[in-house]
């Protein structure tokens, strides 16, 4: 996974961990990424909601399609009991909003490329 920590651009490549290196700590894990995914990052962005409160977006890339990766989703937020507060769907991307017990997250699923992708954005509740 590549971890990313803007303005500073601290970088773990994918093929790192496979390696052994260990993303930080600090990178939210509430929401699962699936166990295919390929082409994983994640980048701290700065502040969220409020000023020195850490703002993260975790991305990957499935071989499942947009509506094969929609159910999983669904399943596992189920499995691991946290409910989809809201949700939309437009142009082909599916959007869901979850509230963990330490994160606001928003969950989206679309077409990149030719490829099924999936950003998972977290921002400190």
């Amino acid at each position: 996974m590549n971890i990313v920590d803007l303005p500073n651009q601290v970088v773990i490549a994918e093929e790192d961990t496979q390696n052994g290196v260990k993303p930080p700590d600090s990178v939210p894990d509430d929401i699962p990424i699936l166990d295919d995914a390929k082409n994983k990052a994640a980048i701290k962005i700065g502040d969220g909601a409020n000023r020195g409160d850490p703002y993260y977006q975790v991305k990957f890339e499935t071989g499942d399609s947009v509506a094969k990766t929609v159910e999983r989703y669904r399943q596992v937020l189920k499995d691991k009991g946290l409910d989809i507060a809201s949700e939309s769907e437009e142009d082909g991307m599916q959007h869901f909003t979850i509230d963990t017990k330490s994160w606001q997250a928003q969950i989206m699923i679309f077409t990149f490329m030719e490829k099924t992708t999936v950003w998972i954005n977290y921002v400190k509740a």
